[in-house]
Order: C-alpha cells, then sequence, then structure tokens
C-alpha cells in the first residue's frame, strides 16, 4: 500500500502512486456518485473543520462491514487489503488512521451527542440514496460510533 509512504516519507514512487490512484477515485466518483459516507461527512468538515477526506474515512470504518456484502467482487476488495472478513476492516483501518497521525474515531473528537444528531439531520439525502445498503437514521448514528 502506497498511503503510509506516500504521506510519512518523501517516497515519490509511492506519492505517485497516491495521486493516480486519487484521479482514478474522482473519475469513479464521476459514474458512480458518492454515497453514505459522504452525504454524513459534510457537516464534520463544515462545522467542526475535520478535512473532506478525514471525514469521511471517519465514517468509512463502520460503513464498510455494512456495505461490503452488497458490493460486487467484496472478496477481492477484501484481499487487495491484505483481510480476510469484513470485521477486520474497521480496527485495521483505525490502525492505518492513527500510523497516519489522524484521529480514528468520532469518540476522540469528543463530541457532544446533539452535534452527532445535528450531524445525522444534516445528512445529503441524494447522496445516501446511492449508498448500497439502506440507511436510516439510527444507522447513520451507529456510523458515528
Amino acid at each position: 500500500m502506497a498511503l503510509k509512504p506516500a504521506v510519512l516519507s518523501d517516497d515519490i514512487t509511492a506519492q505517485t502512486l497516491l495521486a493516480r490512484a486519487s484521479v482514478l477515485s474522482g473519475q469513479a466518483i464521476t459514474v458512480s456518485r458518492t454515497t453514505a459516507a459522504h452525504a454524513l461527512s459534510y457537516y464534520f468538515t463544515q462545522y467542526h473543520g475535520l478535512a473532506h477526506g478525514h471525514a469521511v474515512a471517519l465514517i468509512m470504518r463502520s460503513l464498510f462491514a455494512r456495505n461490503l456484502p452488497l458490493v460486487r467482487d467484496g472478496s477481492t476488495l477484501l484481499k487487495a487489503l491484505g483481510l480476510s472478513s469484513a470485521c477486520q476492516f474497521k480496527p485495521w483501518f483505525e490502525d492505518l488512521l492513527q500510523a497516519l497521525g489522524l484521529v480514528s474515531s468520532f469518540a476522540e473528537l469528543k463530541l457532544e451527542p446533539s452535534e452527532l444528531e445535528r450531524a445525522v439531520a444534516s445528512v445529503n439525502l441524494q447522496r445516501l440514496a446511492n449508498n448500497p445498503a439502506t440507511l436510516d437514521a439510527s444507522d447513520l448514528r451507529a456510523l458515528l460510533n
């Protein structure tokens, strides 16, 4: 994985791979649109100054396992990450965020419950509708734990 060396060192090869991955991701989003992680992330960027990608990452740590059974070739994705089951993703991803020097859970932000409720209420419904798993307000709250 190129992410750690791209961020934590001056590895130009890793940085090039990361830049390419970013472009390809943007192209994919143009076709597929974004999902629940983006729909719920905007509040944290706008009102708490959390970088958009970081907010998306914090949501993805729980959303991944919820969506994976509904994604074609999910086992290929797990294998690419070096994982054998979806339940391994959250601790693996939290370790990755910590290694990058980032907050790895919403609990670390020490937000009041009312803030989390405002985040759920502010969700972008158009982007939420594109998520593979159908999610309601209770599901969104669970993603923030």
